[in-house]
């Protein structure tokens, strides 16, 4: 295991970059930014902009880290943050909203079965309790 880390960590620049995520299929970042801006009523350029109520975008940086397969660094650079610290930020603000605010659970809710249809397994289904921003 120690070796197979090692391998791991010469082919990265930076040592946090080091993980065993699990690999597999992941949707296409232009498919998972298509779906949350058709499902929010916005455009997807509307999701790469700062702004100060950044819902929409938390809700694309979690589906692109969920669905897409990618760290909170690359969904900042996706996204035009500045750092993944950003991202983990908007995260955290948005389980705040997914607990208290319906409407915009049943809208995530459909964001995720939409994505779903796209092949990936069935156990990804949001569910207010068991969120984590990973």
């Amino acid at each position: 295991m120690d070796g197979c880390y090692r391998n791991l960590l010469e082919q990265r620049g930076v040592q946090e970059d080091v993980s065993f995520r699990q690999t597999g299929r992941h949707l296409a970042i232009e498919l998972i930014l298509k779906t949350v801006a058709k499902q929010a009523g916005i455009g997807q350029e509307y999701l790469k902009e700062r702004r100060r109520d950044a819902t929409w975008r938390a809700v694309a940086s979690w589906m692109l880290c969920k669905y897409g397969g990618r760290t909170q660094r690359q969904v900042a650079a996706i996204l035009g943050a500045k750092t993944g610290v950003a991202i983990s930020c908007q995260l955290n603000t948005l389980k705040r909203k997914l607990t208290d605010n319906t409407k915009l659970y049943a809208q995530v809710a459909r964001i995720e079965k939409t994505l779903q249809k796209r092949g990936l397994p069935q156990n990804l289904w949001v569910n207010r309790q068991a969120f984590t921003t990973e």
